[in-house]
């Protein structure tokens, strides 16, 4: 990340304007930069590397690939620990973007040794690769420089996740120092690496952590947000992080052990139908290793690591639109026609049966049927999805004699013909009685015909 020294004095200012640590920020940024040289406090020269493996790839082709905007890192995997075998798997489920563990504990070369296999290994893969790190003190940057420099020459990563929410850092300063630290140091050998700082805890309000945060986000380049989050807090999230962060990119994180604690298809379609509250919000899964004991909810939560799941279809409920608009859980409808028809949708995920029998539906779970009614007693209708039922009771209406002409008491003198009619349901005898005279009407000649099957 390349930056002026007019754009590091915006950064010193809005951290002064809004964090109000002026003094302490000011101080250690000025002794900083006082010279372009190399001092105690500026990192060395980082040599720039060519690829040794298939594995390995220069970040400074990585540039504008922040993980929210690239489609693959919509849904990103924390890894708990150096682990190959762990790294290996996750990429195997589905992930496209994987955030290692902060692997500057000790500054040991055991642990680079280890940090380096898990990144090549991720790398060999395609996967993006995030290294989370930790601010730490001014007396630890030379171990830290040391350890940083020995990982990027043998091996390379896409993304920094920056992670410090101690008390001693309430409003950011060290973040925002170590953020300038790192950002001069990857500019120096012309590496530009999308950093995200991890904001914390969706609450009531922001904190000053937090607002310090998206205001160090909005005056580097490639900078975005990260914000932890539950199933409760999902719904304001987006709200919440526009009033916070603006336009600056946000992620959020998401435990979904705890968002799916038994591991049952209802559970996990549940927290995927909380998830469209974020609208596209890129998501860091904190138990990504953690797999439901519902085989079928294991493969809904894999195709959604992959982003190949329609959550829209998986997660609606049972509705209809015919002959009712409004699903109650017992209803009744009156109707004149001999058939009725049922259209609606359910989430294609879970069986959906009518009287005990299968509905046919397309893949997204809509259907549509014809069921024939019988006239002089109940039609009960009693659809089941996701251990919920639904009951319809429709009331065939059976209309036998529609009209008959002429109405009324007649008067007529001999002679004249007069003609009876009268409109009844296909297939009724109709007579007509004239005095002491009973005629049977007979069909024949009808001028229209009706969906309910009457005649003249």
């Amino acid at each position: 990340m390349k930056h002026t020294s007019g754009r590091i004095w915006k950064i010193i200012g809005a951290l002064m304007l809004c964090l109000g640590f002026a003094t302490t920020l000011f101080v250690v940024s000025s002794r900083m930069r006082a010279t372009n040289s190399i001092d105690e406090t500026t990192p060395v020269a980082i040599q720039n590397h060519t690829q040794t493996d298939a594995g390995t790839r220069l970040m400074a082709g990585l540039a504008d690939w922040t993980p929210a905007t690239r489609q693959e890192n919509l849904h990103s995997a924390l890894l708990s620990e150096l682990n190959k075998s762990a790294a290996d798997a996750l990429a195997k489920q589905g992930f496209k973007s994987v955030v290692l563990p902060d692997p500057f504990t000790s500054y040991s070369t055991a642990e680079t040794a280890k940090t380096k296999e898990v990144l090549d290994t991720l790398g060999a893969q395609g996967v993006f690769r995030t290294l989370t790190l930790t601010p730490v003190a001014e007396n630890q940057l030379p171990a830290f420089r040391q350890a940083l420099q020995q990982l990027i020459t043998e091996s390379s990563f896409d993304a920094l996740l920056l992670s410090d929410q101690s008390a001693s850092d309430a409003n950011g300063a060290q973040t925002a120092i170590f953020a300038d630290y790192l950002a001069r140091a990857f500019d120096q050998v012309g590496l530009k690496l999308p950093i995200l700082l991890d904001a914390g805890q969706i609450s009531s309000k922001p904190t000053g952590y937090q607002t310090g945060m998206a205001s160090l986000a909005d005056s580097l380049q490639n900078a975005e947000l990260l914000l932890h989050a539950d199933l409760k807090s999902m719904p304001k999230l987006k709200e919440w992080s526009k009033q916070l962060a603006g336009d600056t990119p946000v992620n959020v994180l998401l435990d979904i052990k705890s968002s799916i604690p038994n591991g049952t298809l209802q559970e996990t379609t549940k927290f995927l139908a909380a998830l469209q509250s974020a609208n596209k919000i890129p998501l860091m899964l904190q138990s990504a290793d953690y797999m439901p004991k519902n085989e079928e909810a294991c493969q809904l939560l894999v195709k959604f690591y992959k982003g190949t799941l329609d959550l829209i279809n998986a997660t609606k409920p049972f509705y209809l639109t015919k002959p009712v608009s409004k699903v109650k859980s017992e209803q009744t409808v009156r109707t004149e026609k001999p058939t009725i028809t049922f259209r609606g949708g359910s989430s294609p995920l879970f069986e959906l049966t009518c009287n005990g029998k299968a509905v046919t539906r397309n893949e997204s779970g809509d259907f549509s049927m014809d069921m024939p009614l019988k006239a002089g007693s109940d039609n009960v209708f009693r659809f089941e999805h996701q251990n919920k039922t639904y009951t319809v009771k429709v009331v065939y209406v059976v209309t036998v004699l529609e009209s008959v002409s002429p109405r009324g008491g007649i008067e007529t003198v001999g002679g004249i013909d007069m003609v009876v009619g009268a409109v009844a349901r296909r297939g009724a005898v109709v007579k007509a009685s004239l005095g002491s005279q009973e005629i049977k009407l007979q069909p024949g000649g009808a001028s229209s015909e009706s969906e309910e099957g009457l005649q003249e």
